[in-house]
């Protein structure tokens, strides 16, 4: 009767060490599934991330192949920036759904650069007449100087451009308007020296300097080339 008792306990123990073990494995498996879990559930964040980086480096490349497509269409004289004592030069571009837009937004562009050229001469012409003059500190002066070097540039952007070269490119869904605008340095002087005479404050105090009889000259100069280049031309 004890070896029946000591032998069920023995059973009964071994049964109890069965149990542990299998509820040990069944935690360990338990933490194993929720790690699984846990993973799966994180990955399409991760995806998401890995494809939003994947994403943003295909756009950078389309980027730079679209900026370097652009670089390869432009035409070589609009990075030829000529030198020439007799005109200036100014080349722009502009884009546009519309062709005809893209075309004047340029024009407009190359005619503000030529502007802005134009009235850094004039203003350092105009500095050279006043300072011979003596007229530097004179506030009448130096106001007229101002006043004929707006009035010079203004007059340059209302006409008397040459539209040297253009060119339009397709560009994407847009076109792509190239110009190159010209000016007459001539033609600026002569303007110039129109206006200094036009003004008493200017006329009478310029007019008697080196500087504005060499301006004269050049102008004269100008004029008789022109004319030798007419006659040539009606000879050919």
């Amino acid at each position: 009767m004890l070896q029946k008792e000591e032998l069920r306990k023995q059973q009964d123990a071994e049964i109890q060490q069965k149990i542990e073990e299998l509820t040990a494995t069944l935690g360990e498996q338990s933490e194993k599934l929720k790690a699984v879990e846990t993973l799966v559930e994180a990955k399409p964040l991760v995806d998401r991330r890995s494809q939003d980086k994947q994403d943003e480096a295909a756009r950078d490349l389309e980027a730079q192949k679209t900026v370097q497509t652009t670089i390869s269409k432009v035409p070589s004289w609009f990075f030829n920036t000529e030198a020439s004592p007799d005109f200036v030069y100014a080349n722009a571009t502009e884009t546009s759904a519309d062709i005809q837009l893209s075309i004047d937004m340029a024009m407009l562009s190359g005619k503000r650069q030529l502007a802005q050229i134009l009235g850094e001469m004039v203003s350092s012409r105009m500095t050279d007449f006043a300072a011979q003059s003596g007229g530097l500190e004179d506030g009448a002066v130096s106001k007229e100087v101002e006043r004929v070097t707006k009035s010079v540039v203004a007059d340059v952007q209302l006409g008397g451009y040459q539209r040297e070269k253009i060119e339009v490119l397709p560009n994407g869904k847009t076109f792509r308007a190239y110009v190159r605008l010209s000016y007459s340095t001539a033609d600026l002087k002569r303007i110039m020296a129109k206006e200094i005479q036009k003004n008493e404050v200017l006329n009478t105090k310029i007019r008697r300097t080196k500087a504005f009889e060499e301006l004269e000259k050049e102008i004269e100069l100008s004029r008789e080339l022109k004319t030798k280049n007419r006659s040539r031309q009606d000879a050919e």
